[in-house]
């Protein structure tokens, strides 16, 4: 895959000679690109974000030169842009990828701009590290709300959503969550990794809950959700990892009758 990314404000970007443009103001939504709107000083909707990375690099696949746009050209650029930095730099570790990317890229320095931009690009080089391709079906079961990273770790129509990673000190238990993201801009593009995306984003739940973990039962469990979950919210420190394994295994159980 041949590397043709920048990032920056889309003012300034729309008059570069860039293939394709993945704009996420949408102020800035036009006719031939691809949009994906996330908040200003946010991540949110997370969705978006997944949604804009893999469309990022279906249209690095091709051989394009890829733009992707804010309006200030710092934030939420400088968090998608790391994100497909991610993905192609998966193999390293995560120390080196980020000397990289913050000589190379300016990231880790003065952009992104928030925390959870910053931690959504430690995330999804954890995802695509440890599982490659399918960690876009992973962090496509992951949102942000109330200051944390949260999984949906079952199936069905209302949403469990875990804990993995904290911005703010407290874990935001009952508090609502959401999956979004552009699906139809998603299907356009049709290339590998959106497909996995949008095969994911079918089945996962849209609305929940946040929960702990021993609000949920076995016979609801996604298992390799919970395992991604498990596996996330251990390295931050979030979840205990025994507890996590003991469902695991009674939801497997469960599942072999």
């Amino acid at each position: 895959m041949e590397l043709s990314i920048e990032y920056g404000s889309c003012k300034t970007l729309f008059h570069k000679d860039c293939d394709e443009y993945v704009v996420l103001e949408k102020e800035f939504c036009k006719e031939g690109v691809h949009c994906f709107p996330i908040e200003n000083f946010s991540i949110e909707p997370f969705g978006n974000f997944v949604a804009a990375t893999a469309v990022t690099l279906d249209l690095l696949n091709e051989g394009k030169k890829v733009c992707v746009c804010d309006k200030g050209g710092c934030g939420r650029s400088g968090a998608v842009a790391g994100a497909a930095l991610a993905y192609l730099y998966k193999d390293v570790p995560f120390s080196q990828f980020k000397k990289y990317v913050r000589v190379e890229y300016r990231l880790f320095r003065e952009c992104p701009e928030r925390p959870e931009q910053e931690q959504a690009i430690r995330l999804s080089w954890g995802a695509f590290h440890h599982f490659s391709e399918e960690g876009f079906r992973l962090l496509t079961r992951t949102t942000f709300t109330k200051g944390a990273f949260v999984t949906a770790i079952n199936e069905g129509k209302r949403g469990k959503f875990l804990p993995i990673l904290l911005v703010t000190r407290r874990p935001p238990y009952g508090s609502e969550a959401s999956i979004r993201m552009n699906v139809k801009e998603l299907e356009e593009v049709g290339g590998e990794f959106s497909y996995r995306v949008l095969q994911e984003y079918s089945k996962v739940p849209k609305e929940g809950k946040v929960v702990k973990l021993e609000e949920v039962r076995p016979e609801e469990v996604c298992p390799y959700a919970l395992s991604f979950a498990a596996f996330e919210g251990s390295v931050f420190r979030v979840q205990d990892p025994r507890e996590a394994l003991r469902l695991l295994t009674q939801a497997l159980l469960l599942k072999e009758l």
